[in-house]
């Protein structure tokens, strides 16, 4: 820590490091280790989420019409966020889908949470089978008793 001091210090023209600054560095410091715990977090909970829930969610077939394709990405990714097991990774993913859907951009840690997530869920197979509903009136005509005459 020392060493970065030191090359803090040199970075401005008039050298003027007191216990405010050094206080200030220090603080910096244990945030910038707080986001790094966070990220490793939310890196390992990727790893071992599995998605389960999401075969269960609403297929991509459903008629949802979106205003854009940055709209449905979002809706899909508010989607992966309500089926996480982890609540962190599901806040992150919620925050991640309304940047998308609002068409704000995403910091690159941001990025790659939301691929790994996607990437993870792909592995998902899917329970929502589209309905037939010729096979389903022709099902209904086959079981109906034919009452005798």
């Amino acid at each position: 820590m020392l060493g970065e001091e030191d090359e803090f210090r040199s970075a401005f023209t008039e050298t003027h490091f007191d216990d405010r600054v050094s206080a200030a560095m220090e603080s910096i410091h244990r945030a910038m280790g707080r986001q790094s715990a966070y990220e490793s977090h939310i890196e390992s909970a990727i790893a071992n989420e599995s998605f389960n829930d999401l075969k269960f969610m609403v297929s991509e077939g459903d008629l949802i019409e979106y205003e854009s394709p940055k709209a449905q990405l979002g809706h899909y990714v508010n989607q992966l966020s309500q089926c996480c097991e982890d609540n962190q990774l599901g806040a992150f993913l919620k925050t991640c889908g309304s940047k998308i859907s609002e068409e704000t951009e995403l910091n690159e840690f941001e990025m790659n949470t939301v691929r790994g997530c996607l990437t993870q869920a792909q592995n998902v197979e899917e329970s929502v089978k589209p309905y037939d509903h010729g096979k389903a009136y022709v099902d209904f005509i086959s079981n109906m008793a034919v009452l005798p005459a």
